[in-house]
């Protein structure tokens, strides 16, 4: 029974129970419903929380969680879901009647209800799901490049080089600071910009950071901006906080670069939060600004890089980038070329001026570049400006800013110190200097510190140089202050308003004519006035300075002060400073009353005698009289009187000194008056006479001095300018020298020392100062010959100091000299040597002796010249064996960048053999001496035989430069094997007029010299061979062969009669060694066959230019020998081919070249190889679509421009200059184009009678700049008018419009330009030169319009002799009549005795008179075939005189 029970349980849990719950879906289908509607509406309004959560995140910037948008997803889903689902319950609820419970409807409220059901149960869990704490989070920082806009300097030389370097230290883990400064504008940002980028692509750095400076800088946004890359938020308030929280941040980073731009001045990196040293060795910085003070001293840089403005070419690629296809239009070009050069190389104003102009009309172009003439601040210029005034006001101090203004002002790029000194101190312009020195020293220092703000450019220790745009500027903001300059030889001007003069404070004045200036100078506050004229020697009004009583600084350039100097003068009393250069003078003695002068100088004047009156000037600090030539009397007392005197400067002056003090009428002043000057600290002098003068007197006087430049001797040689030198000392013949003692006294501070036949100075030299002149910099010796050792201590005990700051080392003409150092001396000896010269001292074996190798490894230069006995440059006196500890045997010229040798028969190597026994010194000797066994090396081989004359004993890591010539004993000059990186910097070799020297390179030693730039080997009569091969034994050696690359660019042979191959051996050896070659010049080589072998020529795709001179060349390539293929050569970037004279050359074996884009060809005087037909042939096999330049001197048939092949040859040609015996009667027909021709150039054109015809001018040679005719003897016309009026008519044009200058020169037969009624216009046009052209009566029948012409030349090469008549036609005819009126004085020809072969001619040009030597201009009797001329005078007058 209870089994029974439970089978009927079970019956009914299976059956009664499922029929239940589907019952209940059909029961509770409104339910169900209606509770997934209640569900849903729930779960959007969760869904519209959310959303609005997610979209104001991102609306922040934020990105969403992936949760919440798979969240809102899945909402979306099963909402559309629900609404899917409404739509059919709904729809099917209007057709159902609920009382009714059968049929098809229970089934579809079934299925409705049970949907809902299961639908609800995932809207509750997903509403359950929808309580988020936060949708969103802060994305991490996007890569510095992601946000920058840079635009890529890799284009531009000079940046991508700076880019490469400062990419090389970032590298360094030595370096963490680098500095990068510059001009304002000058691109300092971009360059920043550009290193981040190349970082972050390179992956250098984890993290790359840049922020940019202001002015005044706030540190919390500097931190802030650092955070915000770094992805981080401070909770921290203050700046400390703040900083310790970058701090750690910047330390989580494994390496990390900031970049830190425009920084204007110093501030504790540390106080932002950025902190470097060995805690973080993986942080670096870059800084830029624009002083070098604030980077090196303020921020402490290790390395630093200056950025210059761009050089021409890289300022006009940028441009033409910026601007596109706007200046590809001819007409806007050439002002698009001024425009560019107007910019300076301001890479902000050339991309200033480019966006203003692109795509811009030509009267735009135009009125830019009027612009771009003027300065102007509000303008083209209103960026720069704003940069310079902005870099003006952080200059620290008024000293610094008055002294830029004051160099503004002089409107040259260059400006020289003295001047400003002068200026300064007239001023008072230094604070706190009380002498002449100290005032010099406070100049240097400013200038220094405006280099360093990039206000001036580098230059020498003479001059200062200042951009032109920061000129401009500084003199703007100088009249701002009431400094002006006023140019009136730049441009017409008109003087100021009265009001406007009654203001200034400073003026620099430059004018043309005497009537630019005023009869009086209406300045009453002018403290600084200085006068220019360079066209003429100008008078000054008498009352021209009458108002200006306030100047305290006058400098006036090449006047007139003859007649009433003191009525000039008269009344300057506040004067500190006169500066009278150049000027004619007579009487200054009004000067005398200027008591508040302190500074009186009278460079290069004409005074013939200094007044008296000049002894009344106690306050007078400087005196210079430095190349007044015509001083001969100073009387006496005047100069002692001068009390306060601190510098005297008689360089090039007055040398008539009396040795003693003398009162009689006509002496002099006496040199004991230079001791009676108490504050004297500066002198220059020249003492011709020195025999008697008081030993004590002179060193006494040298001894107190701190700069002096004093010549003892009768020499008439100059000292050389050399400022960098403070005591210069010149001793002329050894009279001058009569004691030890004296010697002796000579000053221990002297730097540059010259003795010039000073005889015996052998043994001497070191007691000249017991000291040993520890403060000399050049030491120079010539002209002696009784020295036979310059510095001897071979008897001396214990090692002494010798010339322990000598830098530079000359010796010249001591033919006695044997040794140059003996004895021991310290390591401090010649421990600055840095240049070494010797000359014609024919006894000196060797330069370098054993004792001085320590001198080698610190060498700069080393040059010998003539010496006939030297052997060896180092000589290594010692064995091996007895080696000095810690020397090696390998000679090491770590430093040495330049090694010129030339003159020195007797020369066999650089470093001599090692001679470590008996029998290798024997050989040695058996080798050099004996010509037997010379001979068996000839016959054996010279390669494997010969001495190399740079052995592997000698190293030269930094050598740059080497020149070797006439040294007759070079062979070879290297061995098959050097130590490695030896030479490896030598950019530049020249060998030349070495009888011996067979050849040059072996292949192997290339790697040696990757550095390689340019090869010249000239006048070596026995050279075979440029590069060779040597057998290697070596199976390593040989392997790296083909790997290794040579960098040479430029290869020049000259005068090697005996060569037969450049390049010689395995093809598989050096193919790949030669690929950076750009140009080969061959000339003088009358065997050389061939340049190329076809295995290199393959390789060559850099080859720019080819120049082949006096050559036995039958092919430029060579085939491969056995090969028949045609053989394709690809030269990409040739731009320049000629061949001339050369003697069995044939033709021209290129199969193809193509893809040229700027080529020259030349061709010469070649009677098969240039005729019609291999003009021809040679245009079809020498594809040059880009040619720029041709050179035809041939005799060419008439048909060859007619020719379709040479046509396509001209295409894009931009020079041409035909001549020499042409058959051709019209140059340029219709059918051709010359559309990019810009010069043109023809002569000796026997048979042209036309240059163009008239059509052809009007569609051709619209590019034309230059047009020279010479020499055509036939031509009539330039532009033909042969059917002009049936074709266009008389109101016709043809415009030159780009036509600069025109040459019609030696054309007996032209009558005019254009002899049709047209219209010539030449918009252009500047320069017409027409010499000798007797029947050309009128330019142009027609209207001819030329604007900017003002002038004639009869002959181009004097610029003087100009004509002009208010427009050309008027001036062609008044030369004609001018002409006929000569020639009637003068036979159209003449037979004379100096030249019978030939009658000579009467023509036009300049000459030198075969006759009487002198020169001639204008006419000539002239043999053409012989090139003879005689002046018309020497060759009508008496023979005699002739």
């Amino acid at each position: 029974m209870e089994i029974a029970i439970a089978i009927a349980a079970k019956v009914v849990e299976y059956t009664v129970a499922p029929i239940g719950r589907q019952l209940k879906y059909v029961i509770f289908n409104k339910s169900n419903v209606e509770n997934l509607k209640t569900q849903v509406q729930r779960l959007e309004e969760t869904k519209v929380r959310v959303q609005l959560d997610v979209d104001a995140a991102q609306m922040n910037g934020q990105q969403i969680h992936n949760d919440v948008q798979n969240w809102l997803s899945k909402v979306n889903e099963l909402i559309g879901d629900a609404s899917k689902l409404y739509g059919d319950d709904e729809g099917r609820l209007m057709m159902v009647n609920y009382s009714t419970c059968s049929g098809p409807n229970i089934l579809s409220r079934h299925q409705i209800s049970r949907k809902s059901n299961k639908l609800l149960l995932e809207v509750t869990k997903i509403q359950l799901n929808g309580n988020f704490s936060s949708v969103s989070y802060n994305p991490p920082p996007l890569p510095l490049t992601a946000t920058l806009v840079t635009k890529d300097c890799k284009n531009i030389d000079s940046r991508t080089k700076t880019l490469t370097e400062i990419m090389e230290k970032l590298k360094d883990a030595t370096i963490q600071t680098i500095g990068v400064w510059g001009f304002g504008g000058v691109g300092k940002t971009t360059l920043a910009k550009q290193v981040a980028k190349e970082v972050e692509e390179s992956k250098m750095f984890g993290r790359v950071v840049m922020v940019t400076v202001t002015v005044n800088p706030d540190v919390r946004q500097i931190q802030g901006e650092i955070a915000d890359a770094l992805g981080l938020r401070f909770d921290e308030e203050t700046q400390m906080g703040r900083a310790n929280r970058l701090c750690q941040r910047i330390n989580q980073e494994n390496s990390i670069l900031i970049i830190i731009d425009d920084i204007w001045g110093g501030f504790e990196l540390q106080a932002i939060g950025v902190v470097l040293g060995d805690g973080h060795k993986g942080s670096k910085l870059l800084l830029t600004s624009r002083s070098y003070d604030v980077l090196k001293r303020e921020m402490g840089i290790q390395v630093g890089f200056r950025l210059e403005v761009l050089q021409e070419k890289e300022a006009w690629s940028l441009f033409e980038e910026m601007t596109g296809d706007t200046v590809k239009d001819p007409n806007v070009q050439p002002i698009a070329i001024e425009v560019v050069k107007r910019c300076a190389g301001l890479p902000i104003l050339i991309a200033t001026v480019a966006k203003a102009l692109k795509d811009e009309a030509l009267y735009v172009w135009k009125d830019a570049l009027k612009q771009l003439e003027r300065f102007d601040e509000e303008g083209m210029h209103a960026k720069v400006y704003s940069a310079l005034e902005l870099s003006y006001n952080h200059l620290k101090g008024q000293e610094i800013k008055s002294l830029f203004l004051l160099i503004a002002l002089h409107r040259q790029l260059f400006v020289y110190k003295y001047d400003l000194l002068i200026l300064s101190v007239g001023l008072g312009l230094f604070k706190y200097v009380d002498t002449l020195e100290d005032a010099r020293n406070r100049l240097d220092k400013l200038i220094n510190d405006l280099k360093a703000s990039c206000f001036l450019i580098e230059d020498s220790s003479e001059m200062v140089k200042i951009h032109d745009l920061v000129r401009d500027a500084g003199s703007s903001i100088a009249a701002k202050n009431q400094l002006f300059c006023i140019d009136f030889e730049s441009e017409s001007k008109e003087w100021p308003r009265k009001d406007i003069l009654e203001n200034f404070r400073g003026l620099f004045l430059s004018v043309r004519h005497q009537d630019d200036l005023p009869e009086r100078l209406e300045c009453p506050q002018l403290q600084v006035f200085a006068l220019k004229c360079r066209h003429e020697l100008l008078k000054i009004p008498d009352s021209f300075f009458d108002v200006m009583r306030e100047v305290k600084v006058l400098c006036l350039y090449e006047m007139m002060l003859i007649s009433s100097p003191s009525r000039i003068l008269h009344g300057l009393k506040s004067l500190r400073a006169l500066y009278l250069y150049h000027c004619t003078l007579e009487d200054i003695a009004i000067v005398g009353e200027l008591t508040n002068l302190e500074i009186l100088s009278v460079r290069r004047s004409d005074l013939k005698q200094l007044p008296n009156e000049i002894g009344r000037l106690y306050r007078l600090k400087m005196l210079d009289l430095m190349y007044c030539y015509s001083l001969k009397v100073i009387p006496p007392r005047v100069i002692s009187n001068l009390i306060g005197l601190e510098e005297l400067n008689m360089e090039g002056s007055f040398t008539n000194w009396e040795v003693e003090e003398c009162n009689t009428k006509g002496c002099n002043a006496s040199l004991g008056e230079l001791n009676e000057l108490p504050n004297l600290r500066s002198l220059c002098i020249k003492i011709p006479y020195v025999e008697t003068l008081s030993t004590g007197m002179i060193c006494s006087l040298l001894g107190k001095l701190q700069r002096f430049k004093v010549e003892f001797g009768q020499s008439l040689d100059s000292l050389p300018n050399i400022c960098k030198f403070s005591q210069i000392l010149r001793i002329e013949s050894s009279s001058i020298i009569q004691s030890e003692n004296w010697i002796r006294m000579l000053p221990e501070k002297v730097e540059y020392l010259i003795l010039n036949g000073v005889n015996g100075v052998n043994n001497v030299f070191f007691d000249m100062n017991e000291k040993g002149f520890s403060q000399l910099k050049v030491l120079s010796v010539s002209n002696d010959a009784e020295t036979e050792c310059l510095i001897n201590f071979v008897s001396s005990n214990h090692p002494r100091h010798v010339l322990r700051s000598l830098a530079n080392l000359v010796i010249e003409q001591l033919s006695n000299l044997v040794h140059i150092c003996r004895g021991p001396f310290t390591e401090e000896s010649f421990c600055k040597l840095r240049y070494v010269s010797v000359s014609e001292c024919e006894r000196l074996k060797n330069m370098f002796p054993f004792s001085m190798r320590r001198v080698i490894p610190q060498l700069v230069e080393i040059f010998v010249l003539s010496c006939k006995s030297m052997e060896e440059i180092v000589s290594l006196e010692r064995d091996a064996e007895n080696l000095e500890p810690g020397l090696s045997d390998i000679n090491e010229f770590t430093l040495l960048r330049s090694l010129c040798m030339e003159d020195l028969p007797a020369l066999i190597s650089f470093c001599s053999m090692k001679r470590t026994s008996s029998t290798s010194q024997g050989i040695y000797e058996k080798l050099t001496n004996d010509n037997e066994i010379k001979d068996q090396i000839d016959a054996v081989g010279i390669y494997e035989n010969s001495l190399p004359f740079f052995s592997d004993k000698v190293l030269f890591p930094m050598l740059e430069t080497l020149v070797i010539r006439h040294v007759d004993n070079l062979r070879i000059v290297w061995d098959h094997q050097l130590i490695p990186n030896s030479f490896s910097n030598l950019i530049e070799i020249t060998l030349s007029d070495c009888a011996k020297l067979v050849a040059i390179f072996p292949y192997n030693l290339a790697r040696n010299f990757q550095n390689l730039k340019l090869l010249t080997v000239q006048n070596c009569s026995s050279v075979e061979e440029i590069f060779y091969v040597r057998e290697i034994h070596d199976e390593k050696t040989r392997a790296n062969i083909g790997e290794i690359s040579c960098h040479l660019k430029h290869l020049s042979l000259w005068g090697l009669p005996k060569l037969k191959h450049i390049w010689s051996g395995d093809p598989q050896e050096i193919l790949g060694i030669f690929q950076d070659l750009q140009s080969i010049r061959t000339e003088k080589c009358e065997n050389l066959s061939y340049i190329l072998p076809a295995y290199l020529a393959k390789c060559l795709l850099q080859l720019e230019s080819l120049d082949i001179i006096s050559c036995g060349v039958t092919e430029i390539v060579t085939e491969d020998e056995g090969s028949s293929d045609v053989i394709k050569f690809h030269f990409p970037q040739v731009k320049y081919i000629r061949i001339k004279k050369s003697t069995k050359t044939q033709e021209i074996l290129f199969r193809k070249v193509s893809d040229y884009q700027e080529h020259a060809l030349a061709m010469h005087r070649q009677q098969e190889l240039f005729s019609t037909r291999k003009i021809v042939s040679l245009a079809e096999k020498v594809i040059v679509p880009s040619l720029g330049s041709l050179h035809l001197r041939a005799k060419i048939a008439t048909s060859l421009c007619l020719n379709d092949q040479f046509q396509d040859l001209l295409h894009n040609l931009k020079f041409l200059r035909l001549g020499d015996d042409s058959c051709l009667s019209c140059l340029v027909y219709s059918s051709i184009s010359f559309q990019n021709v810009h010069t043109l150039h023809i002569e000796f054109f026997d048979a042209l009678i036309n240059l163009i015809t008239f059509s052809t001018a009007k569609s051709t040679l619209v590019r034309l700049k230059k047009l020279s005719i010479r020499n055509c003897e036939k031509i009539e016309e330039i532009i033909s008018s042969a059917g002009h009026q049936e074709q266009y008519g008389e109101d016709d044009e043809i415009v030159f419009s780009q036509l600069e200058s025109l040459t019609l020169a030696c054309l007996p037969n032209l009558i005019g330009f254009c002899l049709e009624k047209c219209t010539l216009k030449f918009p252009s046009l500047k320069e017409v030169n027409v010499r000798w052209c007797p029947k050309l009566k009128v330019f142009s029948s027609g209207i001819l319009v030329a604007p900017l012409l003002n002038g004639v030349r009869h002959n181009e090469y004097i610029l003087k002799e100009e004509r002009w008549k208010g427009d050309l036609n008027n001036t062609v005819k008044q030369m004609f009549i001018e002409m006929q009126e000569m020639t009637k004085r003068f036979p159209v020809s003449v037979k004379h005795p100096l030249h019978e072969q030939h009658t000579l001619f009467r023509v036009q040009r300049s000459y030198v008179c075969d006759g009487c030597g002198k020169m001639g201009d204008e006419w000539s009797y002239f043999c053409r075939r012989c090139d003879f001329d005689l002046h018309p005078s020497c060759a009508l007058e008496d023979n005699t005189r002739a």
